[in-house]
């Protein structure tokens, strides 16, 4: 930077450089002698000027100069996160950002966003399995409420075998006097959650945008095009009455999903930008042009309006992008995010591609500007919320520590980066549990170093919340592999990384949540919140969602395999034991799967079975039947009875809780409030009553499992 002697000396020459009465000596001067340059610099500045450095210009004033701009985290998945993929400023509330979380199923809050006093609230509505399962993206209107769309078929956090495609976007209110907070407890016929609205025409949804006042345009994934949805009035929090809801199609309007990755979108005037993932495109459509061409019959809902419009005038604004993701259109610019690369391009409104912002982290999705007009964005693989600073260096979280060292034996050395093929960072623990007993602390260099892991060759790491709901089907399917994974040389480790609120979860907590699960007891039990390193392991890419797993090779502790999808799905745990040194990069589908526990004595089962499927179900009449949830999939029956009659389903809840659900058409029955048809409480045996032949769908809560006596009596 200049000195101050040097900035007034350059003023004065600005000022009197062109007098034409000064003397100077032709080795004190600026420019061409020739042409009679008066400008006088004295030596000492000539050689500051010189020494000056050159500062590359501003091309884009939200990323400021690369030599000067900075990324600034400000929440992660210590501070709640699990996948975010969206994120938005309140316009009536400028320093709350809300952020939609995938695996939450629900909202994160920014209080205060980007400065010293801001705080983080969860919010999770009791119906978020429906409601919000899997979201995608968030919108707000100018009617102090916002809408999300949810990439699902109505799966209900993986408890509906069966999805039925009731899905599309939802109404919420920004009072957080209703939002997650009224009708919060399950009441049969009471009101459902907190929503304002919903309706159902778009299962997979996978952006979203707001028009005005209750319209929203969203991406419709499952049919690949934009849909106009306007809720008008909403009903009251937790109702069901979607009559007045108006939906259009604009199958002209197409885009092509990629799971995932959302597809976001913005209405700027009268048009509509949004992001074609699966071409690689920004198209822009005159929501203003078109006639309805067709009216449709509404499935699931009676409507006010259900149509189609055609004749859109539209254009592909860009193309040929990677992957794209996320959208920001502000009133001079265009930015989009690339997940794949971890890019934000920025471009001009005709489309040209003025600078490359790059992350260096895979997993930027949704895009949003702050009343300051700074650009902030959601890292869904790193769990994290950003903010770009043109001018703050970034500094990073990631220290490189020596490599420690326990006696002779020195930890392979960690370069920093953190995924697969690398190193694992020499994460430590204050304290560990095995079998119900303490046994203090543990260390990645224990593993290396310790005689007592001497023979082992892999070491898988299980990484768990107590808020996922299918948690208890994710823990079991592993313990029930533990002993096939110990028998090839390997160990698990389970680490606890958030409580039901979303706080980090400390080691008697994790105990508690495991205990009941791993019967076998074959796993270390560390705990998040007594991580003793410089940042915490769900911080990491090593985890993409949670719950998560990922193995390492013992003998140089090299990460050989990570968990990539949501949800159930599962690394070829024995397989990777067997044969740490193969590339498991891409691993596919176990081979060696678990016979997972069951309450069921032997024989059981009904003598119907296999009954696992619609197709296959047991036809029964009036009487007693005997018989059993052993496995995941449940029971299916065919009551061929006319007129009306009652169902008793007698079990014991300590046993094992099952419900059961009604099934036509090979698909689960709904409400009007979506909730399934059937009888699901929390205590012992359930009634159910139906006229006429109907299906039923017996299964486990929770996947548990137990004997059970079925009868159906006359009534």
């Amino acid at each position: 930077m200049m000195t101050k002697r040097l900035t007034i000396l350059l003023t004065l020459s600005l000022i009197y450089g062109c007098d034409d009465s000064s003397q100077v000596a032709s080795d004190d001067m600026i420019g061409n002698p020739d042409q009679g340059t008066s400008t006088v610099v004295d030596q000492d500045v000539q050689e500051e000027l010189d020494q000056a450095p050159m500062l590359e210009p501003i091309i884009v004033p939200e990323f400021g100069r690369v030599s000067e701009r900075g990324i600034i985290t400000l929440a992660k998945r210590s501070d709640g996160l699990s996948h975010p993929r969206d994120l938005s400023f309140d316009p009536d509330t400028p320093d709350l950002l809300w952020i939609v979380d995938r695996d939450w199923d629900g909202n994160i809050v920014l209080f205060e966003a980007g400065t010293a006093e801001q705080r983080v609230e969860r919010l999770r509505d009791m119906a978020a399995s429906h409601f919000m399962d899997e979201v995608s993206s968030i919108a707000f209107s100018n009617q102090g409420s916002f809408a999300t769309c949810q990439e699902s078929r109505n799966g209900l956090d993986g408890q509906n075998l069966f999805p039925d495609d009731f899905m599309g976007p939802v109404l919420w209110s920004t009072d957080l006097m209703i939002h997650c907070s009224v009708n919060q407890q399950q009441a049969l016929g009471g009101l459902n959650g907190s929503h304002l609205d919903m309706l159902h025409q778009s299962p997979l949804c996978m952006g979203i945008a707001h028009q005005d006042a209750h319209a929203f345009f969203v991406a419709d994934g499952t049919n690949g095009h934009i849909v106009r949805y306007d809720f008008q009035e909403p009903h009251v929090p937790g109702g069901d009455d979607h009559s007045d809801g108006r939906v259009s199609r604009y199958p002209e309007l197409t885009f092509t999903r990629i799971p995932d990755i959302p597809s976001h979108m913005q209405v700027v005037g009268d048009e509509l930008f949004y992001v074609d993932t699966g071409s690689g495109s920004l198209k822009v459509a005159s929501i203003m042009t078109g006639n309805e061409t067709n009216v449709l019959r509404p499935q699931n809902e009676p409507l006010e309006l259900y149509n189609v419009i055609g004749g859109v005038n539209q254009r592909v604004l860009i193309e040929g992008l990677n992957t794209p993701s996320g959208l920001l259109v502000t009133d001079e610019r265009i930015f989009i995010s690339f997940p794949l690369t971890g890019e934000i391009i920025a471009y001009d409104l005709e489309g040209d591609e003025l600078e490359r912002l790059e992350t260096g982290k895979p997993g930027v999705m949704g895009l949003t500007q702050s009343s300051q007009g700074e650009v902030w964005f959601v890292n869904a693989y790193e769990g994290t919320v950003n903010r770009i600073s043109p001018d703050a260096v970034e500094e990073s979280d990631n220290t490189l520590p020596v490599s420690p060292s326990q006696g002779e034996c020195q930890y392979p050395q960690w370069g920093g980066q953190i995924g697969l093929g690398h190193v694992l960072p020499p994460f430590a623990w204050s304290s560990s549990m095995k079998d119900s007993r303490l046994l203090g602390p543990l260390s990645t260099l224990n593993i290396f170093c310790d005689p007592e892991w001497a023979d082992v060759e892999t070491v898988t790491f299980v990484v768990v919340a107590e808020w996922v709901p299918w948690l208890i089907e994710y823990i079991e399917y592993i313990d029930a592999l533990v002993p096939l994974i110990e028998s090839e040389n390997g160990r698990v480790i389970y680490v606890g990384a958030q409580t039901l609120e979303g706080s980090l979860i400390n080691l008697a907590e994790t105990e508690e949540l495991l205990y009941d699960v791993t019967s076998r007891h074959g796993g270390v039990h560390v705990a998040e919140s007594e991580n003793m390193f410089d940042f915490a392991l769900i911080d990491t890419p090593l985890v993409r969602h949670l719950p998560a797993s990922f193995m390492v090779r013992r003998s140089d502790m090299t990460v050989i395999a990570t968990q990539k999808g949501r949800g159930v799905e599962h690394l070829p745990y024995v397989e990777i034991a067997q044969d740490p040194d193969a590339d498991w990069g891409d691993p596919g589908p176990a081979t060696i799967l678990p016979v997972l526990p069951s309450n069921c004595p032997e024989g059981a089962e009904e003598s119907g079975e296999p009954n696992n499927t619609p197709e296959e179900a047991t036809q029964i009449g009036l009487g007693d039947f005997s018989g059993g949830i052993c496995e995941r999939r449940g029971d299916f029956y065919f009551v061929d009875v006319n007129g009306p009659w009652r169902l008793d389903l007698e079990f014991s809840h300590a046993v094992g809780d099952i419900d059961l659900i009604l099934f036509e058409d090979g698909q689960p029955l709904y409400d009007r409030m979506g909730m399934p048809l059937g009888a699901g409480s929390g205590t012992d045996n359930e009634t159910f009553e139906w006229r006429g032949p109907v299906m039923v769908y017996i299964y486990g809560f929770n996947n548990e499992t137990t004997p059970y006596t079925l009868t159906i009596s006359e009534r």
